[in-house]
């Protein structure tokens, strides 16, 4: 996903500001129609092939949209009408405004905003200075340090959307290091495509996060209060066999398998989101494989700040997931507990007992059946949640269109392997 760039031009500024495409209030408005907004506002403006070129006094502006199923993504970029030789990081108040005024024309409820500010040097120790300059003349503390794409990059701040409503930011100073003007534009321009990309994969982790954040929170108390559950369960099953009557059976077989299905259906969706998520950090991971990013003192660097932080994201999917997992091995050590109380209560029934005791052979039997017909719908769950995450890999628009037509097929898979499994008993 390239975020395109125009003939020439070196921006001193930039900003890469992301948006849900739908939100809980309302729809934003498209892209099509910003940048047309953008356009009509500034009359010595050209809307060419979904970006706008303009000129305001000094500065030339450039703005290009990424426009995506679950998200939207705008690049906008600063530059001088008047290239000097070399020129710092500082002193860009002009820039500053007008950037304010082009951000205010842009959809409201902005997910995040991440600003760069350039400067450009020939050499490497002059850009290195000059980086060093700007940060203590700010009276900035770096969070990370690194050489890309032949120019110092620096985070020195972030804010995180830790509250609803709240915009996530992140401050970014870039020094090229280039012999040319031409050069360092290059490098500017492929770092700006990266930081676009890496915006979007991460918006598309933060809406994973959103979508779980109920069940992220009631996790905790929905784990004690099943585990306690399953324990009191436990301890009625290691009564003596004769204290055990068919009824108190149905009655943990009833309220196993509502636990069971429940957990399952937990369990699926947040597979599937673990192995979307798990696909997005690949994607990052391989972007910062490609940075190569270099060290810068003894500053850790971006790419490896970045790829903690992604995986810390990443990290309540899989702890969901093997918390659910845990529990449901123990609804299982139940429905085993069970069959073996069956079969312990079949053989002690002797043939006189049968004879008066029909009612309790039959409800004996039944239990038997709901046994296997649960067995069945375990299997056809765990089919069904396979499928699922092969469905998403291929496919993730129509993945729950195909997943629900595969549920009568692994129905029937279960039924099969319920039979086989069975018949070598």
């Amino acid at each position: 996903m390239k975020v395109g760039r125009p003939v020439e031009g070196l921006p001193r500024l930039a900003c890469i500001a992301t948006f849900r495409a739908e939100t809980d209030r309302s729809s934003i408005p498209g892209v099509a129609e910003t940048l047309l907004k953008i356009s009509q506002r500034y009359g010595s403006s050209s809307l060419v092939n979904g970006s706008v070129r303009f000129t305001s006094d000094a500065l030339e502006g450039y703005i290009t949209a990424l426009d995506g199923r679950d998200w939207q993504a705008y690049l906008l970029t600063l530059s001088s009408r008047e290239e000097p030789a070399f020129f710092s990081v500082e002193d860009r108040s002009i820039y500053e405004d007008q950037m304010k005024e082009i951000l205010a024309l842009l959809p409201e409820n902005r997910f995040s905003l991440l600003t760069l500010r350039t400067g450009w040097s020939s050499s490497r120790h002059d850009a290195e200075a000059v980086l060093k300059r700007y940060l203590k003349t700010r009276s900035l503390s770096p969070r990370s340090v690194g050489v890309v794409h032949n120019s110092f990059l620096a985070t020195v701040e972030e804010k995180q959307a830790l509250e609803a409503g709240r915009v996530s930011e992140k401050q970014i100073v870039a020094i090229p290091f280039d012999p040319t003007r031409e050069d360092a534009e290059t490098d500017i321009w492929a770092l700006l495509d990266d930081l676009a990309q890496l915006a979007l994969f991460r918006g598309k982790l933060d809406l994973l996060l959103s979508e779980r954040e109920a069940m992220f929170s009631q996790i905790e108390a929905s784990e004690k209060s099943t585990q306690l559950r399953i324990n009191q369960i436990f301890a009625d099953i290691r009564r003596p066999p004769e204290q055990v009557k068919p009824a108190d059976l149905e009655s943990m077989l009833t309220e196993v398998t509502i636990l069971f299905s429940r957990l399952s259906v937990a369990a699926s969706a947040m597979t599937r989101d673990y192995v979307l998520a798990g696909s997005h950090l690949r994607d990052m991971r391989s972007l910062f494989k490609k940075w190569n990013e270099g060290i810068s003192g003894d500053y850790p660097t971006n790419s490896a700040v970045e790829m903690d932080t992604y995986e810390r994201l990443v990290a309540p999917f899989k702890d969901f997931v093997d918390r659910v997992d845990a529990l449901r091995v123990q609804l299982n050590t139940i429905l085993d507990a069970v069959r073996t109380y069956l079969g312990i209560q079949q053989e002690s029934l002797s043939i006189e007992e049968q004879k008066s005791s029909k009612n309790q052979l039959v409800r004996l039997v039944n239990l038997q059946e709901i046994l296997h017909k649960l067995e069945m719908l375990i299997v056809a769950v765990y089919l069904t949640e396979m499928a699922k995450i092969v469905f998403d890999a291929v496919e993730r628009e129509t993945a729950d269109i195909r997943t629900a037509l595969f549920i009568p097929v692994a129905l029937v898979l279960s039924i099969i392997i319920g039979r086989l499994l069975h018949r070598e008993k």
